[in-house]
């Protein structure tokens, strides 16, 4: 850690740059990388599907094409009356019968090279069976196992068995047939069979991968029965054996089908899908290898971009590091200089970019500490000005408080009881409210400075209003702001008595509710218009919805909305002044307090 913290910003800069950029371009690489895969494997499977509908549809249409061939050989007038008259044949038309058969059979066959053969069986067990290239022969069989198995089907059926490498159907390796009854026609009794042997290998024909890539080298096509038994091999190796590893992945239900299969010790890509019309899979192998060539040139090509791109990157960072740096040594340099006591040097402001702002600033901040350092001087002249006035200041509110209690002891002597009693009120008044406003006071201590006050109004009014008050005794200890609730009886006095000239009254009524302390003052006054009353209450909401940097004094001397500001300010939002009444039935202000004992911890915890 040391190490780092001492190398120079630069380097920093540099290193941090660098392994960012290697981050990025690492998990950039690695994302294209296992994206690029995952795209091929997908492209590729989608491409095998492709080739395997593809393959599917031209053996439907071949086998279609070999079965209409059937038909017409079923259907011939010529063989439909040689099968029925077989019987009857004797041996000296044998030849006749072999040479009639030979030239129809080899119109049937010859335009066609994929048919090595055809086959027709009668029903006393004689078969003639011609070859490509060869002529009619005819010798006695027994009848073979899939005549008993189209016995079974219905006169328009017929089979497709498939290559085998043993001669238990009786036909030739590697071919696969297809056979039928021959029924006379227009009876439908049955006169013999037939089967057309087609040469699998000559199926490659059909199942030609036209792609020039390595795809068609890693490809095999099979033509596969559900059991596994190998119909066509596009390498000629497994056609006519049976494969259990492509039984076991042809067991799924669907018509088509992608996976992976292991076979041979290596892994290959599969898709399949079944014929309708022969029941047949194509079933298409690749190897996995295929997919390893992919993986390597993707490596390679990554590995080149991301060298490329971590040296461009390498290249770019130390550029930048330099050009950012260049300005703050120069800034650590003047620095340097302010730190020994030189505050002559400036900046040269080069360009309008951050380091632009970053050299305004360090010249305006050496400007401004400058000019502090002359004014601090004079401020401290100044400063001794102030507190002479302060305290020249403090004298005045002390000399008054002092010459009231003279004129109440004046009075005293000379017997004008009334002049004392208004002086020694007016003291404890201006006594009251001289300091620590903000501070709060037990409810007894602001219960008789309003009394002090109702002492002087009794002596301007005479008995035009009275005081009442319901207080408890076990809430006189309870804790208000000082200076809130002698205003209300004020305003109450002022406003709401103007016209009033006998049989008033003001009332203080102090109780609690939950956690709350409520004040109400209440009195029989001429009330507030509704527009007035709605107009105090908004403005009261306003003042709640001000942050304490907003408060502002509302230029009307300790008012409603200030006394609604001071609770707020020192208990929070849930408190404060409620204004209720109506024009000529009196107002009633309540006050809001959190319900707290007054103790004087209480008051210098406020004070903190």
């Amino acid at each position: 850690m040391r190490t780092w913290r001492n190398l120079m910003l630069q380097t920093k800069i540099l290193i941090a740059f660098i392994l960012v950029l290697f981050v990025v371009i690492g998990l950039t690489c690695l994302i294209f990388y296992y994206g690029n895969m995952r795209d091929t494997k997908t492209h590729t499977y989608s491409m095998l599907n492709t080739l395997s509908g593809q393959y599917s549809r031209t053996v439907d249409f071949f086998m279609d094409d070999i079965e209409k061939i059937s038909l017409s050989i079923f259907s011939d007038p010529a063989i439909q009356g040689i099968l029925a008259n077989h019987a009857q044949i004797g041996p000296k038309e044998g030849l006749k019968v072999r040479n009639e058969l030979f030239a129809l059979l080899f119109n049937y066959a010859h335009p066609r090279p994929e048919i090595a053969g055809i086959r027709l069986y009668t029903t006393d067990h004689i078969s003639y069976h011609y070859e490509a290239g060869s002529t009619v022969n005819a010798e006695v069989l027994q009848e073979e196992l899939w005549q008993t198995r189209l016995d079974a089907m219905s006169k328009s059926g017929y089979l497709l068995l498939p290559p085998s490498s043993s001669n238990e159907e009786g036909y030739r390796e590697k071919n696969l047939s297809l056979v039928r009854h021959i029924y006379r026609i227009p009876r439908r009794d049955k006169i013999g069979s037939l089967r057309i042997d087609i040469n699998a290998h000559e199926m490659g024909r059909l199942l030609v991968y036209s792609g020039s890539d390595p795809l068609g080298e890693q490809m095999r096509v099979f033509i596969v029965t559900d059991e596994g038994a190998v119909i066509y091999d596009n390498e000629d190796a497994y056609t006519g054996q049976r494969v259990a590893a492509f039984a076991h992945a042809l067991s799924t239900d669907e018509r088509k089908y992608s996976g992976e299969i292991d076979w041979l010790d290596k892994k290959y890509l599969y898709t399949s899908e079944k014929s309708d019309y022969t029941g047949w899979n194509i079933l298409i192998l690749l190897s996995n290898d295929f997919l390893v060539a992919k993986q390597q040139e993707a490596q390679i090509i990554l590995v080149i971009v991301g060298l490329i791109a971590a040296v461009l990157a390498s290249i770019v960072a130390y550029l930048i590091a330099r050009h950012v740096t260049k300005p703050l040594r120069e800034l650590i340099t003047e620095m340097n200089r302010v730190e020994r006591g030189d505050l002559s040097g400036r900046m040269d402001i080069k360009n309008r970019g951050e380091l632009g702002v970053l050299s305004r600033v360090y010249n305006n901040m050496l400007n401004s500490i400058s000019r502090l350092i002359t004014e601090v001087y004079e401020s401290k002249l100044a400063e001794n000005d102030a507190r002479l006035s302060a305290l020249q200041a403090q004298i005045n509110p002390h000399f008054l408080y002092n010459t009231l209690n003279i004129m109440k002891s004046i009075s005293r002597l000379k017997g004008v009881e009334e002049v004392a009693e208004m002086s020694e009120s007016l003291a404890d008044l201006f006594k009251y409210t001289m300091k620590n406003l903000q501070l709060p006071v037990s409810l007894r201590q602001e219960l008789e400075h309003v009394a002090n006050y109702m002492n002087i109004q009794k002596h301007r009014f005479g008995d035009r209003f009275a005081l009442r008050m319901e207080v408890p005794e076990q809430l006189m200890n309870a804790s208000v702001l000082k200076l809130t609730i002698q205003p209300l009886v004020e305003n109450a006095i002022i406003h709401g008595f103007s016209r009033k000239k006998a049989d008033a009254f003001i009332n203080i009524k102090v109780c609690t509710e939950g956690e709350l302390l409520l004040i109400l003052v209440s009195d029989n006054g001429l009330g507030m218009e509704e527009q007035a009353l709605n107009k105090l209450e908004q403005r009261l909401a306003e003042y709640s919805k001000r942050s304490k940097h907003d408060v502002q004094e509302d230029g009307e001397g300790i008012g409603l909305s200030n006394i609604h500001q001071r609770i707020q300010l020192l208990y929070g939002k849930g408190y404060g002044v409620k204004i209720a009444g109506s024009q000529g039935a009196g107002t009633t202000v309540t006050l809001i307090f959190p319900y707290k004992v007054f103790t004087p911890m209480l008051a210098e915890e406020t004070r903190q």
